[in-house]
C-alpha cells in the first residue's frame, strides 16, 4: 500500500484500489483549465509537482486543504440554511395558531352577537309588557330613546319594581350583550396579532429564501471545484478520483467517530448527556451535546424514566419510507412527494407508519415528543428516533432519523439531496425522540 507524507511529517495510508472504490477519473491528466483562480492549482501545477517528492506532497496537502475548505463553507452555508428555514416554519406554526384563534374568536362572537339578539328580542317584549302597565312614559321614552340594545337595557335597568322573571331576562340580556362585546374585542386583537405574525413569516420566509440561494451557490462551488481537483489529487497519488472521494468520506466518518468517541466513550458512537431532567420543561432549552473542542464536566448519567422500546413494525415503516426518499432534492418546506427539508421527511415518514410526531418543525416536533415523555438520551439511542440539532437549545434547526450503526437519514439543505450519512456530533442536541414510545 503506498504512502505519502505532508509537510507536517504526518504519514497517511494510501487508497487501496479495489472494486469498490475504482471509478473513472473525471478529469483526464494533463488537461489545463484556461484560467484558474487564485489559490487553485491548475493541471500544469500537478504536472510540475509530480516530479519531486516533496512537491507532490505539498500539492496534496495544499489540495486536501482546499477541498476541506470547500466542504467547510458548503456545510456551514448549508447550516444557516437550515437554521433560516427553521426559523420560518416556526413563524409558520404561530401565524397557523394566530388564524386558528381569530377564527374560533370570530364564532363565539357570532354565536354571542345571536344570543344577544334573542335576549334583545325578549327584553323588548318585556319592555312592552312593562309599558302597558306602566303608563305611556316608558313607551314614549323607548320610541324615542330605545333604537339601541343599550338604550332600552338601560331604561329596563332604571325601573325599580321588576319582577324575578323580568330581572332575569333583564341580567340575561346584559351578559350576552357584554360577552357579544368581549369576543368582537378578542377577534380584533387576534386579528391585528395574526396580521403582525404574517408579516413576520412572510419575512422569515425571504431570509430562509436568501439563505437557501447561498447555500445553493456554496454547494455548486464545492462540486464544481472539487470535482477538478479530486482528480489532480488522484493523479499525483496515482489512484482514481473516485478512490480520492471514498477516501476523503472515510476519513470523515472516522474523525467524527473519534469525537464521538471523545465526548463519550460509553455512547453506540458517542454522544455526551449532561444530567437533566427526563422531561425538560417547555420554557427550558434542550441539552445540547457540546463539541469535542469544549467537552461537558463529568457528571451523573441524567435519570429519565423507563421510555419504551420502539415499535418495531412502525419504526420499519418509517425508515423504509425515508430511504425510499434517498436521493430525492431538498427542497425549502418540502413535505414531498418530490422534495424534502428535514422536518417534511421525517413527519411524513412516520405519517406512513400511521404516527403523529407534531407538525412541520423541527422545534416543534421536539417539543411534542418531549410533552409527551418520549425524549431519551443518546446514549439509548435506537432506530427511527430523532436526533435533532440546535445552536443554544432553543429552536431545533435540524431533525434526522436514526437508522442504527451510527447512521442517520436527512434531508440536508439546498443542492443536497436526502442521504444516509454518519451521525454528526457537533451541536446535535443530548437526548433523542423516540415517536413511537
Amino acid at each position: 500500500m503506498g504512502r505519502w507524507r505532508t509537510k507536517s511529517g504526518l504519514v497517511r495510508p494510501e487508497v487501496a484500489i479495489t472494486a469498490v472504490v475504482i471509478g473513472s477519473v473525471t478529469a483526464a491528466v494533463g488537461v489545463t483549465t484556461a484560467v484558474a483562480e487564485p489559490g487553485y492549482p491548475t493541471w500544469q501545477d500537478v504536472e510540475n509537482a509530480k516530479g519531486d517528492e516533496a512537491a507532490t506532497a505539498a500539492k496534496v496537502e495544499q489540495l486536501s486543504g482546499l477541498l476541506d475548505g470547500l466542504e467547510a463553507t458548503a456545510a456551514e452555508a448549508g447550516r444557516q440554511q437550515q437554521i433560516a428555514a427553521e426559523k420560518y416554519r416556526v413563524a409558520a406554526d404561530a401565524l397557523d395558531a394566530a388564524n386558528r384563534q381569530e377564527a374560533d374568536l370570530q364564532a363565539k362572537a357570532a354565536e354571542a352577537e345571536e344570543r344577544a339578539k334573542v335576549s334583545k328580542m325578549r327584553a323588548g317584549l318585556l319592555a312592552a309588557h312593562l309599558a302597558r302597565t306602566a303608563g305611556g312614559e316608558l313607551t314614549l321614552n323607548l320610541a324615542l330613546n330605545g333604537a339601541t340594545s343599550d338604550d332600552l337595557l338601560y331604561q329596563l335597568g332604571a325601573m325599580t319594581k321588576l319582577s324575578a322573571q323580568s330581572q332575569s331576562i333583564y341580567d340575561d340580556a346584559i351578559t350576552d350583550q357584554k360577552q357579544a362585546e368581549s369576543y368582537g374585542e378578542q377577534a380584533q386583537l387576534a386579528r391585528e396579532e395574526r396580521e403582525k405574525l404574517s408579516a413576520a413569516a412572510q419575512d422569515a420566509l425571504d431570509q430562509a429564501t436568501d439563505a437557501s440561494t447561498a447555500a445553493a451557490t456554496a454547494v455548486t462551488e464545492q462540486e464544481s471545484r472539487q470535482n477538478e481537483m479530486l482528480a489532480q489529487l488522484a493523479a499525483l497519488k496515482g489512484t482514481t478520483a473516485a478512490a480520492e472521494a471514498s477516501y476523503r468520506a472515510g476519513l470523515a466518518a472516522e474523525k467524527e467517530q473519534q469525537e464521538e468517541q471523545a465526548a463519550d466513550p460509553a455512547a453506540p458512537i458517542s454522544a455526551t448527556d449532561p444530567a437533566a431532567p427526563a422531561n425538560p420543561s417547555p420554557s427550558d432549552p434542550a441539552p445540547v451535546a457540546p463539541t469535542p473542542a469544549q467537552p461537558a464536566p463529568a457528571a451523573p448519567a441524567p435519570t429519565v424514566p423507563d421510555v419504551a422500546a420502539p415499535v418495531v413494525s412502525k419504526v420499519s415503516t418509517a425508515i423504509a419510507f425515508a430511504r425510499a426518499q434517498i436521493g430525492e432534492p431538498y427542497q425549502l418546506n418540502g413535505a414531498g412527494p418530490n422534495g424534502w427539508d428535514c422536518s417534511g421527511l421525517t413527519l411524513m415518514a412516520y405519517s406512513a407508519a400511521g404516527v403523529s410526531i407534531g407538525t412541520h418543525s423541527a422545534t416543534n416536533q421536539y417539543n411534542t415528543a418531549r410533552s409527551r415523555g418520549q425524549l431519551v438520551p443518546y446514549s439509548q439511542v435506537q432506530p427511527g428516533d430523532l436526533i435533532f440539532y440546535s445552536e443554544d437549545g432553543s429552536d431545533m434547526y435540524h431533525v434526522t432519523m436514526y437508522t442504527g450503526n451510527g447512521k442517520m437519514i436527512e434531508a440536508p439543505y439546498v443542492g443536497a439531496s436526502v442521504r444516509e450519512v454518519t451521525v454528526r456530533s457537533s451541536q446535535r442536541v443530548a437526548y433523542v425522540a423516540r415517536p413511537t414510545a
